[in-house]
């Protein structure tokens, strides 16, 4: 009786009965909110990468680390050029992907994978993962796991850069991805990335 403010709030038992029986289902439906699904989740959530990893690949869907262009836009000056390449003003969509670097890396951990394709853009890189992720084989949570340990790789070695002023090669780069995915993937899918 002392919900029945609530009840009255979704519409009264007409709302929320199934079969002429009260359905806690159906009230949790009404008093919940209604959000509209974000479509990066599968990345972030199913992902048995290293959570830093999950975390900084969230934060560059959302377009939120700090690049050089985030900076420019905060009234802070810098070179706006790529620490990799200095041929193109850096932001997250260059830096992931577009930067010979850093597509290089990707491009060879693909091509590991069996994906015969070269990579794209950034968000079209994670429209892609996304559908590939979907599937559940050992490819698909590979994928997912290559993906963001490879931004992480790469924004690393990027404020390295930026800080020491030293690197390492695209090479070792993606050797550490691969040594990283193998140490937090299933055993079974392990084989999957022998060089």
């Amino acid at each position: 009786m002392n919900c029945r403010i609530l009840v009255d709030n979704v519409g009264g038992w007409t709302g929320i009965t199934v079969n002429g029986k009260m359905s806690i289902r159906q009230l949790y439906t009404q008093i919940r909110p209604q959000v509209e699904k974000v479509t990066w989740k599968r990345i972030i959530c199913n992902n048995r990468a290293f959570a830093k990893s999950v975390f900084i690949t969230w934060l560059a869907i959302w377009n939120r680390l700090v690049t050089k262009d985030r900076l420019t836009t905060l009234k802070i000056t810098c070179d706006p050029l790529c620490f990799f390449c200095a041929s193109t003003a850096e932001s997250v969509s260059h830096l992931f992907f577009e930067c010979s670097y850093s597509a290089s890396i990707w491009n060879k951990i693909l091509q590991l994978l069996g994906f015969c394709r070269i990579g794209q853009r950034f968000d079209s890189e994670v429209l892609w993962v996304l559908q590939q992720g979907r599937r559940a084989t050992a490819k698909g949570r590979l994928l997912l796991m290559c993906f963001a340990e490879t931004i992480h790789c790469i924004w690393i070695q990027r404020n390295t850069l930026m800080f020491t002023g030293d690197y390492k090669p695209a090479d070792i780069a993606f050797r550490e991805v691969i040594f990283s995915v193998a140490c937090r993937c299933i055993d079974s899918d392990r084989k999957y990335l022998y060089v």
